[in-house]
């Protein structure tokens, strides 16, 4: 009983100066993890010895510690001896393992640690040097903006000089380039210039004189510019380089955009009621929810755009072309896409009320749930089993449409079977 206590005792207080160590937080052995697993794998494997030495020397306190009463024997089996070695190894290995275990956490921890303030750290840096680099190009606008109304000022014809139209094409191609931005704690996904679109507005707010500005539009490229919810109502945008740029939500009603870039632009939600896009290259453009009433947007080019809500009332579409578009919940009430290149196109659940379809091809389009009261539709260019595929559509209108039309084959420059509709 006296050894057992001594034991318990023993246990204990190591428990207490372990404790104690881990409380103080001994900062060497915190900050060495690898000493401390030496340290301890030594005092481990010092104690294993010793207590296989005791064992081997047949000490009977020890096999009574263990549980067994050896009075009335004057030896221990060598079975015995080898059991209760083994047992003191598995003993001693289990202690090593979950130590290690612990040891392993902690360094994991560590290293979790370190990697977050490294994190901070470059998040840090990225942001200072994003500071000095916008600071830079803050300077650099100022001076353009100074220098034009420098010239403007006293200058009833609000032109500007050869020299400043070079300054200013020069920041637009080559100073104010996109780039991503910091965005919370990552990069933007959009490489934009928010100096771009600022010194676009400036420019279209100093009402410059629009040889000068024509000048502009020409040699510069407003390609990734920054114009979200900017407004431009009313500007002339003709031929201007627009791709990539980011107009989301901004006021161009009224706009001229006669011949303009707008490949892969962002134009979401954007204010383009009774603008000019005729012959605009809007292809892969994002143009949901944008308000394109009673616009001029013949023989544009809208292949591959996203026009899923997008609001085209009255809107003049002819000859358009809006292969692979979605215009899928589609407002185009009254609108005019005679002669349209619809082909692969998706109209689901688009308004076609009394919309002018003549000699438009829609070959493999959606028209799921579409409306289609009143739409003209002679000479369109549909598959052979069109018919049928109205049925499915489940469009209401669907057996006026059947009774007052016919598929017809007629020919063509390519000698492929083509089918249209005709009146009956």
């Amino acid at each position: 009983m006296k050894a057992i206590r001594i034991f318990l005792t023993g246990v204990l207080l190591g428990a207490v100066c372990g404790w104690a160590l881990g409380f103080l937080r001994f900062p060497y052995v915190e900050k060495n993890l690898s000493f401390l697993l030496g340290f301890v794998t030594c005092i481990a494997v010092v104690l294993l010895g010793m207590i296989l030495l005791f064992i081997w020397n047949r000490n009977k306190q020890f096999i009574r510690l263990i549980g067994k009463d050896t009075s009335g024997q004057n030896a221990i089996s060598p079975i015995r001896t080898y059991s209760v070695i083994w047992i003191a190894v598995s003993v001693f290995v289990l202690m090593g393992g979950l130590i290690s275990g612990l040891l392993i956490y902690r360094q994991n921890e560590l290293i979790e640690t370190q990697s977050l303030n490294q994190n901070r750290i470059t998040k840090e840096q990225n942001e200072l040097m994003e500071s000095l680099r916008r600071s830079n190009l803050d300077i650099l606008l100022r001076k353009i903006t100074d220098r034009v109304d420098e010239e403007l000022k006293n200058n009833p014809a609000r032109t500007l000089n050869d020299n400043t139209i070079a300054s200013i094409v020069a920041a637009f191609n080559y100073s104010f380039a996109p780039y991503r931005s910091l965005d919370g704690d990552s990069l933007s996904a959009r490489k934009l210039s928010p100096e771009k679109g600022q010194l676009l507005l400036a420019l279209c707010e100093r009402k410059i004189d629009s040889a000068s500005f024509d000048q502009v539009k020409r040699r510069a490229s407003f390609s990734g510019a920054d114009l979200r919810k900017m407004d431009f109502s009313g500007v002339n945008f003709d031929g201007a380089d627009l791709k990539g740029a980011d107009l989301k939500d901004a006021d161009l009603n009224g706009a001229s955009l006669i011949g303009a870039d707008l490949r892969d632009a962002n134009l979401w939600g954007v204010k383009l009621n009774k603008a000019k896009l005729t012959k605009a290259d809007a292809r892969r453009a994002d143009l949901r929810w944008a308000q394109l009433n009673e616009a001029w947007m013949d023989t544009a080019n809208l292949d591959g755009a996203d026009l899923s809500n997008a609001q085209l009332r009255k809107a003049n579409l002819r000859k358009a072309k809006f292969r692979t578009a979605k215009l899928n919940g589609a407002l185009l009430n009254e609108a005019n896409m005679e002669g349209g290149d619809i082909v692969d196109a998706s109209l689901q659940k688009a308004n076609l009320t009394k919309t002018n379809l003549t000699n438009a091809d829609f070959t493999r389009t959606n028209f799921m749930e579409a409306i289609m009261t009143d739409a003209e539709l002679v000479n369109a260019v549909v598959e052979k089993d069109w018919f049928e595929k109205l049925d499915g559509w489940q469009i209401a209108v669907a057996k006026e449409i059947q009774k007052k039309y016919k598929i017809v084959h007629f020919e063509n420059m390519a000698d492929l079977p083509r089918y249209h509709l005709e009146r009956n």
